[in-house]
């Protein structure tokens, strides 16, 4: 049999399962230390430079847990992780609409880039030395023209690359022709 007077603490048997401990009885209008009430302030000897001190429960005090844990906050952090993933796409959107390459007759080639700011490259088709192309599905395909003078023009977001270098590779053969000229390569 458990006693049950007010000065004495309940004991409660540690082998037993589900059971919780009880509150702490109040005597007097005033809180005893328990597990939801702060006990006395207590230092801690030695810990930091002058000896840190806090207030808690008190060592022989029993805890209870009184609340579990909730992961719906994980759905707030998802869902805006949804949505600062998508910022970068309409700057995207805009680099990729703002490209423009135009080919005028067999003789030059012009690449137009920018929003803002414009910028135009003009290439003469006689000089150029190479065009190339690779695709990816992440990224889209690029065009890579080399001219005589060594220096490479990237052409990013074009659709169907191998087909417009191959379209752009006969337009060179035939400004090359128009222009007099013939392609002698070193072996």
């Amino acid at each position: 049999m458990m006693n049950t007077e007010p000065n004495e603490p309940n004991q409660i048997d540690p082998m037993q399962p589900g059971l919780q401990p009880p509150l702490p009885p109040h005597q007097s209008g005033t809180l005893q230390p328990g597990p939801f009430q702060p006990g006395p302030v207590q230092p801690t000897g030695g810990e930091g430079r002058m000896g840190q001190v806090h207030a808690g429960p008190t060592p022989t005090s029993q805890q209870v847990t009184i609340f579990d844990k909730d992961y719906r906050a994980v759905i707030g952090t998802i869902l805006w992780s949804w949505v600062l993933f998508w910022i970068p796409v309409p700057f995207q959107l805009w680099a990729i609409s703002s490209r423009k390459l135009t080919l005028y007759g067999v003789t030059t080639l012009e690449v137009k880039s920018g929003a803002l700011s414009k910028n135009f490259q003009n290439v003469d088709l006689y000089r150029v030395k190479n065009v190339s192309a690779a695709e990816s599905v992440f990224s889209g395909g690029r065009l890579f023209i080399t001219t005589a003078e060594g220096e490479t023009i990237r052409v990013p977001h074009v659709k169907d690359a191998g087909r417009v270098a191959h379209t752009l590779r006969a337009a060179v053969d035939q400004s090359r022709r128009d222009y007099g000229m013939s392609t002698r390569e070193n072996i």
